[in-house]
């Protein structure tokens, strides 16, 4: 790789194309998007409220995840409710004399099959034995830990019960062509895998993301579909995949996508079906994973489906690099997967795997963002811009007076360690394509370039923020 400035792997290559009085103007949106994201932190009612708001749209609805809470240290954990996991390897004659005991059978796989991970679901209306008189999943993972039985819940693994947050990503007039940049090319390209809410079917004017729908739209993301049958407005977590893959196609214009959908509209899915989704993408040939998703778990235990994906693909595919957001929850607590990269973290940890923090516009730590010594790394993730979709926004979902209606080839404005995370998969990716490396190989030389910062990890500048 060639000199640049410390932490510019790629120097000037992705200059912004909007001048500073749009720049400006857009910024004063973003504002709002990173103080919602430090309020979700500090407001427990403010938080309490959005995922009441994603319940109440989703109750009754047979093909949904239900949401379950427990509140915990000044936030709230989300589960799948009703449902269990556990690893194979770990249950006993005896756990499964237990599990029998207290009328849990096991399901097999489940619906989203993960090889040595079975479901067990919890029948409503059974009398709970607890001593505090607590009932759902939370409560019968503890009765059955208090036997002996390692159980887990199946933890929900969106880096927030309202993707969107309050105002929701904002309309920009930060679009680039493509590619957005030319390399040389060495062998064939990598393979990145998209875990998220999918693709849009928009077969887009300006050259991005075409052709990725599977035929039988597996993949897509169906935009409106909550309350159902669909409301005329975008879900919670439409358009959250379209605009993580942008911005790798905009890093590595060269990259093979391979997008996977593992959350549903409103941006919700288990941990169960994202592991599900890294085997299959694996299995497909996949070098790269992109996972703008996490969790935090009530006692820092990690999610059983995740770390049965991460353990299998570290030993059978030691060369896959797991990219992660790190999450943001604004303080140091772990978020899995990201935080199975360590070392500093709870553990157990994983070399191939990148947890990735995010910058402010200027680069210096965003104060919304997830840290700590289990960060690998950080790239911007305030006010990043990339592709997104077409429909009109729901002002009462996103508690904006002012909801916006994106059109064709839109693009638009948003924050997150989500979109801080696909700059470095979309980074690596480019590299391996230039240089002919792997992708760990590829994520030395791209870090060779960052600046220390503690918490943060190798701080790196690819995209802009705003």
């Amino acid at each position: 790789m060639t000199e640049n400035a410390p932490g510019t792997p790629f120097g000037d290559d992705y200059p912004d194309p909007r001048d500073e009085r749009t720049r400006a103007a857009e910024r004063a949106e973003v504002d709002k998007q990173a103080a919602s994201l430090v309020r979700l932190r500090t407001d427990l009612g403010y938080w309490r409220e959005r995922v009441a708001a994603l319940q109440f749209r989703r109750a009754g609805v047979p093909d949904a995840v239900q949401i379950e809470t427990a509140a915990d240290a000044g936030t709230l954990m989300l589960v799948a409710a009703g449902r269990i996991v556990a690893r194979t390897r770990d249950l006993t004659d005896d756990h499964r004399r237990v599990l029998a005991e207290f009328g849990l059978p096991s399901n097999g796989h489940g619906r989203a099959a993960v090889p040595g991970i079975e479901v067990f679901t919890v029948r409503a209306g059974r009398p709970r034995t607890d001593a505090a008189g607590g009932s759902g999943t939370f409560a019968r993972v503890a009765e059955l830990r208090m036997r002996g039985v390692p159980v887990g819940p199946d933890h929900i693994t969106p880096l927030g019960p309202v993707m969107k947050g309050e105002g929701g990503p904002e309309p920009s007039a930060g679009g680039r062509p493509f590619p957005a940049v030319t390399y040389p090319m060495v062998g064939a390209p990598p393979r990145v895998a998209v875990i998220d809410t999918g693709i849009s079917d928009e077969e887009r004017g300006d050259g991005y993301l075409n052709g990725l729908l599977d035929p039988g739209g597996a993949n897509e993301d169906l935009l409106d579909v909550l309350p159902p049958p669909g409301d005329s407005f975008l879900d919670a977590g439409a358009g959250h995949g379209t605009f993580a893959a942008g911005v790798i196609a905009q890093v590595a214009p060269t990259a093979t996508l391979d997008i996977r959908r593992a959350m549903d509209t409103d941006g919700i899915g288990t941990a169960q079906q994202v592991a599900a989704q890294m085997l299959q993408a694996v299995d497909a040939g996949a070098t790269i994973l992109n996972l703008s998703l996490g969790t935090e778990t009530v006692d820092g235990r990690p999610p059983l489906p995740l770390l049965e994906a991460v353990e299998r693909i570290a030993t059978d595919h030691p060369d896959v690099l797991i990219v992660c957001a790190a999450g943001n929850c604004g303080d140091d607590r772990p978020i899995w997967p990201a935080a199975f990269a360590g070392p500093g973290g709870p553990g157990p940890h994983f070399p191939n795997v990148v947890a990735v923090a995010g910058l402010d516009p200027d680069g210096n730590p965003a104060a919304w963002s997830s840290r700590g010594d289990w960060v690998t790394c950080s790239a911007v993730g305030q006010g990043v811009v990339s592709t997104y979709v077409r429909g009109a926004e729901d002002g009462d979902l996103i508690q904006d007076p002012h909801p916006d209606t994106f059109g064709r080839d839109a693009w638009a404005t948003w924050t997150g360690t989500s979109f801080a995370a696909p700059q470095i998969a979309g980074g690596v990716a480019r590299i391996c394509h230039n240089q002919g490396v792997t992708p760990r190989e590829a994520l030395a030389l791209l870090l060779k370039a960052g600046t220390p910062i503690p918490g943060w990890g190798l701080a790196v500048r690819i995209l802009p923020g705003t």
